[in-house]
């Protein structure tokens, strides 16, 4: 394949050391790169609201406090539904929106939603599951759910769905 696009392939070896593998290929002179990237997203950025997420994954929510932190927002963060509510009675008047996965252990998603909205029913919540069935639950769980958000996501889906969320009066 290498022959038949005009290249060679150039083999070294040393024992105990490795074999290194070099494809040459010629350049074409019709392809150039390009001058930039062929578009540019701006990501949208919070402007010092709180977000509490609520997620069984330690890993999960720490990427998603840096990702957020780095835009603009701040966060609070509940390992499962009984943390969430706790830190939400508390805190409910500085909270603008909760991200709650719908899959933990112990109090799940849909039992958080529905505690959730007894203690404030304009609560803003944004529901997550690498589970896509699992939608269907966060829709019944209450007017509280103004989203879903499929694992995984990008951070610029995040980001765009909170500001939405957020800025939505409803």
């Amino acid at each position: 394949m290498v022959k038949s696009h005009g290249g060679f392939i150039r083999v070294e070896s040393q024992p105990g050391k490795g074999t290194t593998f070099r494809v040459y290929l010629p350049a074409n002179p019709e392809l150039t790169a390009p001058e930039s990237l062929p578009y540019h997203v701006e990501l949208p950025a919070g402007a010092g609201e709180t977000v509490l997420v609520v997620d069984d994954e330690e890993s999960i929510r720490q990427i998603t406090r840096q990702t957020l932190d780095a835009f603009g927002y701040r966060t609070l963060l509940a390992s499962n539904g009984e943390e969430a509510i706790s830190l939400y009675s508390t805190k409910q008047s500085d909270i603008s929106v909760v991200l709650t996965d719908m899959m933990m252990p112990g109090m799940d998603g849909s039992t958080t939603i529905e505690r959730l909205m007894k203690i404030n029913p304009s609560v803003k919540i944004v529901a997550t599951s690498g589970v896509n069935a699992n939608r269907g639950l966060a829709e019944t769980a209450g007017g509280g759910v103004r989203d879903f958000l499929q694992k995984p996501y990008t951070a610029e889906t995040l980001l765009n769905c909170l500001k939405y969320v957020i800025s939505a009066n409803r």
